[in-house]
């Protein structure tokens, strides 16, 4: 919903992950609710372009990369976050780092093993 859309408005600013964080942080305070003034109040709080950001989250201007981003998460299984996504598959780790951290050693190791060596041309 609407914090997923604030979230991309602050990207389009290059802040996504300042915005990232002060939500995680903010929400637990808030009950787990965050209300449209409080997604205006972070991104003056950061420093944002507070006009384009209110145009964007009001706009409603990222509503639909949101909803594909939810048909996305759907279609592989995904039922909530933090939910990871590496090279089009779902790492079911929970908070489970190991688990993650060897998902990503294994993309990295079948990347490698496609790339040519530095040294050679393609």
């Amino acid at each position: 919903g609407l914090v997923a859309e604030a979230a991309y408005c602050a990207q389009d600013q290059e802040a996504f992950w300042p915005y990232h964080d002060m939500i995680f942080e903010q929400i637990v305070y808030r009950d787990g609710y965050l209300e449209r003034d409080d997604l205006l109040d972070f991104a003056d709080q950061l420093d944002l372009d507070s006009t384009r950001f209110g145009n964007c989250l009001i706009s409603g201007a990222n509503s639909a990369r949101v909803e594909l981003d939810g048909i996305h998460f759907a279609e592989i299984g995904a039922t909530g976050t933090p939910s990871f996504v590496i090279n089009g598959q779902l790492v079911v780790s929970g908070v489970n780092y190991p688990a993650l951290e060897a998902a990503i050693r294994e993309a990295l190791g079948q990347q490698a093993a496609l790339d040519p060596p530095a040294n050679q041309q393609p």
